[in-house]
């Protein structure tokens, strides 16, 4: 390990550009975003978006979630709405209105493989942008009454496996997954009685079964790749003791080997 920099922002995003051989850095969960960019393990650059003295607009975003598209765009999604920054100008443009109704509580973005970008929010369920011509053109929310609706409005995370198909992972409700050339969501739950369904992570492996982190569920939750059955697996250390630590982040290798960051460090399952 090599110690880089000091820096006060406790999570963030990074993104690889190959034509410049740099590493960017983006903090969310915070006021503003800190962008940092690195260069053979030095750091290279430092700039600070929509911090306290920034005026530029009325209200200071809270950053929640940071994509970055290339070098000159980056998607913040912000309390305040959906930020298009350029970095390299320092000019940005502020998306939020879908209807004549505000946007705002913005979580999470994803790119479709048809670079349409998919926003999940608290109050609103998902949101479609056209980043070509800079506006929203789609909603998707829950509906009690129509059981192909997404599970929830409160979606805190959207992800698009290998095959192009979307999932969201709500707070509160399960996830949901559809295919987005029909946009049926397709629901799946713990027993309510058994769990409050906060899904705070997930991950595909190769044979498309669905690993699930619950808030308040010790291990894994996995449904197949037909969502017919669901299991909770709890899994053991090296000497046999049963993990009693928390999971954050999974990520499946290549090898079917499942990576898990949580509050006892970095384990492989």
């Amino acid at each position: 390990t090599q110690f880089v920099c000091d820096m006060d922002e406790v999570d963030g995003v990074t993104f690889v550009d190959s034509a410049t051989n740099t590493i960017h850095f983006w903090s969310y969960q915070s006021i503003g975003t800190v962008h940092l960019v690195f260069k053979g393990r030095k750091l290279i650059q430092k700039q600070t978006f929509f911090s306290a003295g920034d005026k530029r607009l009325s209200n200071q975003p809270h950053v929640v979630h940071a994509l970055q598209q290339n070098d000159s765009t980056i998607w913040l999604s912000t309390n305040e709405g959906l930020i298009c920054l350029n970095p390299l100008k320092n000019t940005f443009a502020l998306y939020n209105k879908w209807n004549g109704e505000t946007v705002n509580e913005l979580r999470y973005a994803a790119f479709s493989p048809d670079k349409v970008l998919w926003l999940g929010s608290g109050p609103s369920g998902v949101y479609t942008f056209d980043i070509n011509r800079r506006k929203f053109i789609g909603n998707y929310r829950n509906n009690k009454l129509d059981p192909f609706s997404i599970c929830s409005n409160n979606i805190v995370s959207v992800y698009f496996d290998r095959c192009g198909n979307l999932w969201c992972g709500s707070y509160g409700n399960g996830a949901s997954y559809t295919s987005v050339e029909n946009n049926f969501f397709s629901k799946h739950m713990i027993n309510k009685e058994e769990s409050m369904n906060n899904v705070i992570g997930l991950a595909v492996d190769g044979d498309d079964n669905c690993w699930c982190l619950i808030e308040d569920e010790n291990g894994f939750w996995v449904f197949d790749k037909t969502f017919s059955t669901s299991r909770n697996i709890i899994p053991r250390t090296e000497d046999g003791t049963i993990f009693d630590g928390s999971i954050n982040r999974l990520l499946v290798d290549g090898d079917e080997h499942i990576w898990c960051a949580g509050n006892k460090g970095l384990y492989l399952y």
